[in-house]
């Protein structure tokens, strides 16, 4: 699943893009995107809810991480390092691959994130698109508790 948004309407250059994943129970979510101040953000994590309808689940503040920096417990976050398991990463490693394979790339040029131009003509009406699949699904609680993202749902 992906949401891809541009800087201003009619222009190529990336404000946000999450790419989504569901897994056994699990979400997994990759983003890049502005964070405000002319810097951009990243964020990687891996949500579920819990019996309790609570989001449970890892983040760390880079896109691709060795480790997880937070848990989320009981829909609160807590700095707590602990390390990614090998199907966890291969799935991340996976998500990455196909964001700047397909999606998005850095123009030395522009010194700027990009849209890749097939998805160009998609932004021109509303300025974002999502995958026919797209879901917020943890979205809110993220966007409000966990990435520096100026993105919210």
């Amino acid at each position: 699943m992906f949401y891809l948004k541009c800087y201003r309407q009619n222009t190529s250059s990336l404000h946000t893009i999450i790419c989504k994943k569901s897994i056994d129970n699990w979400t997994y979510i990759v983003a890049v995107g502005y964070g405000g101040g002319g810097a951009f953000e990243e964020f990687c994590g891996k949500f579920r809810a819990s019996e309790k309808h609570k989001v449970e689940g890892f983040y760390s503040m880079i896109y691709n991480p060795d480790e997880w920096e937070y848990l989320v417990s009981n829909s609160k976050a807590g700095n707590e390092y602990s390390d990614i398991d090998l199907e966890d990463k291969a799935i991340i490693d996976e998500m990455n691959a196909d964001i700047w394979e397909n999606y998005v790339f850095w123009d030395d040029n522009q010194n700027d994130y990009q849209i890749n131009k097939k998805h160009s003509a998609r932004l021109k009406t509303m300025g974002y698109f999502t995958s026919l699949d797209w879901d917020n699904l943890f979205l809110d609680f993220i966007s409000r508790d966990c990435w520096g993202l100026s993105l919210t749902f």
